[in-house]
C-alpha cells in the first residue's frame, strides 16, 4: 500500500465528522493525494487496517512525539472502533507488551 492508501485506511476507519476535521489541516495536494485513495479503495480488509495502524502507531514512536488526550482511553476506543472488539484489543495489547520491551532495554 502507498502511504497515501495507508492514511486513507485510517481515516475511512474514523467517524466522517473526525476525518474532515482531521483533514481540514492538509493542503490541497494532500486532499487531493488522500481523496483519490479514498475513492479507489475497495474492501479494505482487517489485516490493511492493522498494518497501517500499526506503522502509524511505530512512526509516531519513532518520531518521539507523544500525543495525549484528556481522555486515557481514547487510543483504545479508536483501535477498537477500527479493527473491531476482538482484534482491536488483541492490537492494542502488541503495542503495550513492545513499549514494555522497548523500555526495559534501557
Amino acid at each position: 500500500m502507498t502511504n497515501a492508501e495507508k492514511a486513507a485506511v485510517l481515516l475511512l476507519s474514523l467517524k466522517e465528522e473526525v476525518t474532515a476535521g482531521i483533514m481540514k489541516n492538509f493542503g490541497s495536494d494532500e486532499i487531493k493525494r488522500i481523496g483519490k485513495s479514498m475513492k479507489s479503495l475497495k474492501d479494505i480488509s482487517d489485516a490493511d487496517k492493522e498494518k497501517a495502524a500499526k506503522e502509524f502507531c511505530e512512526l509516531a514512536r519513532k518520531k518521539g512525539n507523544r500525543i495525549t488526550s484528556g481522555q486515557d482511553n481514547v487510543f483504545e476506543n479508536i483501535i477498537v472502533k477500527s479493527l473491531g472488539e476482538d482484534k482491536g484489543k488483541e492490537f492494542i495489547k502488541s503495542i503495550e507488551d513492545e513499549s514494555r520491551s522497548s523500555e526495559n532495554l534501557f
